[in-house]
């Protein structure tokens, strides 16, 4: 399912958002980091948020056009 695969895709890119806390090892200013991390999982949650919304309601219009193609 496209869906399904685009929301781990999100919650990919949400690790790894965390994961660049690890470059404030390297260069400090890890308040800078810490930000940007929070942004971009921030903007990534949407997408996840949505995903999972409108998830069930896709799946019931597809069933029910299923149904139909039966009869």
């Amino acid at each position: 399912n496209t869906m399904t695969k685009s929301e781990v895709d999100h919650w990919i890119n949400e690790v790894i958002s965390i994961s660049t806390l690890l470059f404030a090892i390297l260069w400090g200013q890890f308040w800078i980091f810490l930000i940007t991390a929070i942004v971009a999982m921030i903007f990534d949650g949407q997408f996840i948020i949505i995903q999972r919304y409108n998830r069930p309601r896709i799946l019931r219009i597809l069933e029910k056009s299923n149904q139909k193609k039966i009869y």
